[in-house]
């Protein structure tokens, strides 16, 4: 290499064996820093533990009862919460009304039961659920009545929760009667839930009661 000085010009000679070192040296940085991922760059949130989230567009009552099963499989709060309506999506929003002697039995707890409670309960129910359990849902058809964008139906239950609530029935069968109304945005809500008994099972509505 060759510069200029004060007194001429002089030229400078690097050795081979650092021109390698140093060409070396800057390779393997370049590899470094493109193979790293950016320190400062926004990362993507890790979807929380247990939370699954299966869902599809309610766009039928089927889609409903998909949903519903799925969040109680996985464990899934607002997902099951957003099966139900509320004054925004239907005129009622969601009523529950329990099976009678449970009512009886317990009538400060059902007194006023909407979607508040309907949460409060299933927070409580997932909160106790082991990490390694899995809550299994059949719902099996009786009956059904759809009148323009009203539907009522009729379904037999088993639902089987190996949550840690001693006092709590692990193991509930039962029939439900719902009433499901289509929203403003042309999907499908839970507006209405009864529970009735059919066999010398708990029923949904001690489930809900003790938790």
């Amino acid at each position: 290499m060759i510069f200029k000085s004060g007194s001429g010009f002089q030229s400078i000679h690097f050795a081979p064996g650092r021109i390698l070192l140093a060409y070396n040296i800057a390779a393997a940085l370049l590899i470094f820093v493109f193979s790293c991922r950016n320190p400062f760059a926004t990362r993507e949130p890790e979807p929380p533990a247990g939370q699954q989230a299966t869902w599809v567009q309610p766009v039928s009552p089927e889609d409903v009862f998909e949903n519903f099963k799925a969040a109680i499989k996985e464990r899934n709060v607002e997902n099951y919460l957003r099966c139900f309506g509320t004054t925004e999506t239907v005129r009622e929003g969601f009523i529950f009304v329990p099976e009678i002697s449970v009512a009886n039995n317990y009538q400060e707890v059902f007194t006023d039961w909407g979607i508040v409670e309907e949460r409060n309960y299933i927070n409580h129910l997932f909160n106790l659920l082991p990490a390694d359990s899995v809550s299994s849902l059949i719902l099996t058809d009786v009956s059904e009545f759809q009148y323009g964008d009203s539907v009522r139906t009729t379904k037999e239950y088993d639902l089987v929760a190996a949550h840690k609530n001693p006092t709590a029935p692990k193991e509930i069968i039962g029939r439900m009667d719902l009433s499901l109304r289509k929203g403003p945005n042309a999907l499908w809500y839970i507006a209405y839930w009864a529970d009735f008994k059919t066999a010398d099972y708990p029923v949904w509505s001690l489930l809900k009661a003790e938790f």
